[in-house]
């Protein structure tokens, strides 16, 4: 399990009521931080303009028609039914991100 992986389960955890050494909010960031990076992202203003994003995803515009995969922005919401949708749309962005990316995923979480 990569970085990402796991602060997206754990901003679950924490919205679930858990004691995950952290926020919600706090652990979502930290995972598209960490999924930005295992793309090469690292640059604090880029990163901090997308966790701050509001705006919406676009359809992908294939031969299918597909519509956007949600209708939400990428800063964290205000409501749990939200939050949990943004990060389920965040580690699923990550996994079809990651199933193109050649290689092993060797990065790893530090508590």
């Amino acid at each position: 399990m990569c970085a990402a992986e796991a602060y997206f389960l754990r901003a679950e955890g924490a919205l679930l009521g858990w004691n995950m050494g952290g926020t919600a909010k706090d652990m979502y960031n930290q995972g598209i931080t960490y999924s930005l990076a295992q793309w090469g992202i690292t640059d604090n203003t880029t990163v901090q303009n997308y966790i701050t994003s509001t705006n919406k995803p676009i359809a992908p515009g294939d031969y299918l028609h597909s519509p956007a995969m949600t209708d939400i922005p990428v800063l964290f919401g205000t409501t749990p039914a939200v939050q949990l949708e943004q990060i389920a749309t965040q580690k699923c962005w990550r996994y079809s991100l990651t199933a193109k990316k050649p290689g092993p995923i060797t990065d790893e979480v530090t508590y």
